[in-house]
């Protein structure tokens, strides 16, 4: 139900809160409790949120982590619905189907 959403599956993926309606909080445990494959964030507000999410202890166990599949995508263009949302989409896809996107 929120543009975010839409990002996800246009870019190929499936939102493990796909189910979910409007912006809502998630908590460390439902993540932990949907394993994603991949994880993106668009926290700008720590030196690497990457490298955060690689290294909370709580989170090792995660399909992503484990596979070092997190991401950062873009802040500004991912969080607002206007005409440079494309640059997050376009960062997710490459992240998701890399062997898709010649260098």
């Amino acid at each position: 139900d929120t543009f975010m959403n839409e990002m996800i599956e246009l870019a190929g993926g499936k939102n493990i809160f796909a189910s979910e309606s409007g912006w809502i909080t998630v908590s460390e445990e439902q993540v932990i409790a949907a394993d994603p494959a991949v994880i993106f964030t668009s926290v700008n507000y720590l030196p690497d949120a990457v490298d955060e999410i690689l290294n909370r202890p709580t989170l090792a166990s995660l399909t992503a982590v484990k596979e070092k599949h997190v991401y950062q995508i873009d802040t500004d263009s991912s969080n607002q619905a206007n005409e440079y949302i494309i640059i997050a989409l376009e960062e997710m896809a490459k992240a998701m189907y890399p062997e898709l996107w010649p260098n």
